[in-house]
């Protein structure tokens, strides 16, 4: 960043104060040249307002090439995961007001005449490759708790897609509600906290959920950080996995992923369908009905 004039003249006196063979008022050779004189109008202090003018111009130049560079970086079509991420990012939808994307036919790349922030509505996106030049992209909006894009929105958001679409790639859109997992787990708990031990193990995982939404979208969970989150439940002092399910919503609880079936693990790891999940919502397989608390004070 640039500095200013005052910034670098400061500079300029400091470094000739501080040089004995310029700034010596024992040095006739200095005196007679007027290196020690204090007077704001002192040559060698005009000299160096001069230099500092010069030099503030030079770097001001220097921080308008790099914008302009940044600029040119930041429209480059370079169709990486993290490039197609950013444009979906600046996608906007409005219900009565289209908006249409352009191409600039120098950089060829894609914007819109007016950028309105407000309508920029994807806040989770997640993009992987996958083989044959298929593409999945995953989106969700909402903060903390994310919710699906709307069919209207779902269909401006396929036809800004396929206008910045790259040739020979096929985008797989994917935008729904969250995948359900079943938590069957015996919980050891200390006796003393019986009164509050459910509903604090049933935030700890609704926390656990809601966060790795909100900062990691299209994460995948693991069964050793959910006995993690588990443990660290204050009063619980072992924790044992029975039955873990994890489905999209759209599949029946017979055709869940099976993670951990009779105590025994299958798989160690889900990656959501949807980008981000929340517990199963059926009836008897709600947290309420699927965790067992056993008290067990040692």
């Amino acid at each position: 960043m640039a500095r200013s004039i005052q910034t670098i003249y400061n500079e300029i006196v400091a470094s000739v104060q501080s040089d004995t063979n310029l700034y010596d008022p024992t040095n006739p050779d200095a005196t007679q040249r007027g290196l020690t004189s204090t007077s704001r109008t002192a040559i060698w202090r005009l000299w160096a307002w001069i230099v500092a003018t010069a030099q503030a111009l030079l770097e001001q130049l220097i921080d308008t090439y790099i914008t302009e560079i940044e600029v040119i970086v930041d429209r480059a079509p370079s169709g990486t995961p993290a490039w197609l991420q950013y444009q979906v990012f600046k996608f906007q939808y409005s219900s009565t007001n289209p908006q249409v994307i352009q191409l600039d036919t120098t950089l060829f790349f894609p914007y819109y005449p007016t950028v309105s922030a407000e309508l920029r509505i994807v806040t989770q996106c997640s993009v992987t490759t996958l083989p044959n030049k298929i593409v999945n992209v995953k989106v969700a909006k909402g903060g903390t708790s994310p919710t699906p894009l709307s069919i209207g929105e779902i269909s401006a958001l396929t036809s800004y897609l396929s206008f910045i679409n790259f040739a020979g790639v096929y985008f797989n859109l994917i935008s729904d509600d969250p995948d359900l997992m079943y938590l069957g787990v015996d919980i050891y708990y200390n006796g003393a906290y019986s009164g509050v031990i459910q509903l604090n193990v049933e935030n700890a995982v609704n926390e656990y959920l809601a966060n790795v939404n909100a900062q990691f979208f299209n994460y995948t969970i693991y069964l050793s950080k959910l006995v993690d989150i588990l443990q660290a439940v204050e009063g619980v002092n072992d924790v044992v996995l029975r039955q873990v399910e994890a489905r999209p919503h759209f599949v029946s609880e017979v055709d869940a992923t099976v993670m951990v079936d009779n105590y025994q693990t299958i798989t160690r790891s889900y990656n959501p369908y949807a980008g981000y999940m929340i517990p199963d919502t059926s009836a008897g397989r709600t947290l309420g009905d699927s965790v067992n608390y056993i008290i067990n004070n040692n």
